[in-house]
């Protein structure tokens, strides 16, 4: 009986004992004999950062308030409207300022807008940009899903900096204030439901661009860095370096 437990009880000592030996070589003689334990806490360390990191994009960094007046800020003041229309009827080759007036043109056709001399209708459209980061589609959507989450974060143990690699900054939301006569404090022109979302479906296009051209996702990437530094070095790293 006695020996019959010695031979269950030997193979597990042995086996105890070796994986003592291993880590002991890793950790304290720094022998690779070619199997990793560390590798797995590695990349829980990075896994849980991602986490961590996504929690905080939940915020918008940068939002913009744009307040537009429809047609005026679209159009040059004294535009020949019957000149453009008939060089446009005729195929003749059109600037790109020219194709751009045109759209506008057809826009207020469509809406009841006269460009006629004289003309004093008008809409003035508020817009709210929001610049972030939209994580569809990104590492940090299901990090648990990545493989080598190294290549997004890491940490450099000697030095105790942080490697971490961020989305690219988007344009997160654009909304257009529902003008009603309750809050509207300009002249009515009475658009219908199918021409006010014409004129926004346009103005959208068009801010969207001149936000962009303006700067608002290199700011959004700049807060949104600054946000996530600071939150890391607190948890206690000595720098932070961007990817």
């Amino acid at each position: 009986m006695k020996l019959k437990r010695l031979f269950i009880t030997l193979p597990i000592v042995l086996i105890v004992l070796a994986v003592l030996f291993l880590i002991i070589a890793d950790k304290v003689f720094d022998i690779d004999l070619g199997i990793s334990f560390t590798e797995k806490r590695k990349s829980s360390v990075s896994l849980s950062l991602l986490k961590e990191v996504r929690d905080v994009f939940t915020f918008n960094t940068v939002e913009y308030i744009y307040k537009t007046v429809f047609p005026f800020d679209f159009i040059n003041a004294g535009t020949n409207w019957q000149e453009l229309v008939a060089k446009r009827d005729h195929e003749e080759g059109l600037s790109e300022d020219e194709i751009n007036a045109l759209e506008v043109y057809d826009l207020c056709t469509g809406i009841g807008i006269d460009l006629g001399p004289g003309n004093t209708d008008f809409v003035v459209v508020t817009s709210v940009v929001k610049g972030g980061f939209n994580l569809k589609g990104t590492v940090y959507e299901n990090p648990e899903q990545v493989e080598n989450v190294t290549r997004y974060v890491r940490v450099d143990p000697a030095e105790n900096i942080l490697y971490i690699k961020l989305p690219e900054p988007v344009i997160v939301d654009l909304i257009i204030d529902d003008a009603t006569s309750g809050n509207y404090a300009y002249p009515d022109i009475g658009l219908n439901p199918e021409e006010w979302r014409a004129l926004t479906d346009y103005i959208s296009g068009k801010v969207e661009a001149m936000v962009i051209a303006g700067g608002i996702l290199d700011l959004a990437r700049k807060k949104g860095e600054n946000f996530i530094k600071r939150i890391l070095l607190d948890a206690g790293y000595t720098d932070i370096i961007f990817m």
